[in-house]
């Protein structure tokens, strides 16, 4: 039996052979895709993503292709879908 890339798959080759997981950072949307899509700054993805997702509130992803984000650092912050974190602001 033939099977169909699945979204979060790509099948690079002929149908026939198998679908292969996207790896994190990359996404796929739609069902027999021949090629896996990298997230943009601020967005990362599972293995296995059919798409991208904002990095919460108070982390980031500073590069392309990010299969996870990072916290900011103490006294910085970053709303979600951020490619840095910014220093807070005095607290009066």
């Amino acid at each position: 039996t033939c099977t169909a890339a699945l979204p979060g798959e790509h099948q690079p080759e002929p149908v026939g052979v198998a679908p292969v997981n996207c790896s994190a950072g990359w996404f796929s949307a739609t069902n027999a895709s021949r090629y896996c899509f990298g997230c943009q700054r601020g967005f990362f993805a599972p293995i296995r993503s059919p798409a991208c997702l904002p990095c919460p509130n108070g982390t980031f992803a500073e590069r392309h292709v990010s299969g996870a984000c990072a916290p900011c650092p103490v006294n910085y912050a970053a709303p979600p879908g951020s490619s840095s974190c910014t220093p807070c602001g005095p607290i009066y």
